[in-house]
């Protein structure tokens, strides 16, 4: 086992995918006003399925707020775990938990 880690961004790998960063920055600019909208359309429509029909109802501020913080959080735990998932794929199982945590701090 080599200690030296390979530079993972080669370009004249054919199978190298990359990705621009401009692209990743306007994408975590607008995925919390998107999971805001999710989420203040979802509590109105919770709030006029439930029989009270008051569709003008205020959400609270701290409501809507920890709804959209959970959703966010939830869809970063999908991306990490779906990261997890193909990063490990193709390795054999840990024995012990000192290799689980070389492999965490190390990817």
């Amino acid at each position: 086992m080599s200690l030296d880690s390979q530079n993972p961004f080669n370009p004249s790998d054919p199978h190298a995918r990359f990705v621009s960063t401009s692209c990743l920055d306007l994408l975590l600019i607008e995925i919390v006003p998107m999971a805001e909208r999710i989420t203040q359309d979802l509590l109105v429509n919770s709030t006029t399925t439930d029989g009270t029909n008051n569709a003008v109802a205020k959400i609270e501020d701290e409501e809507l707020q920890e709804a959209t913080f959970y959703r966010l959080e939830m869809l970063g735990y999908r991306v990490g775990q779906g990261l997890a998932e193909r990063f490990s794929r193709d390795r054999p199982r840990f024995t012990d938990n000192l290799d689980a945590i070389k492999f965490i701090c190390k990817d």
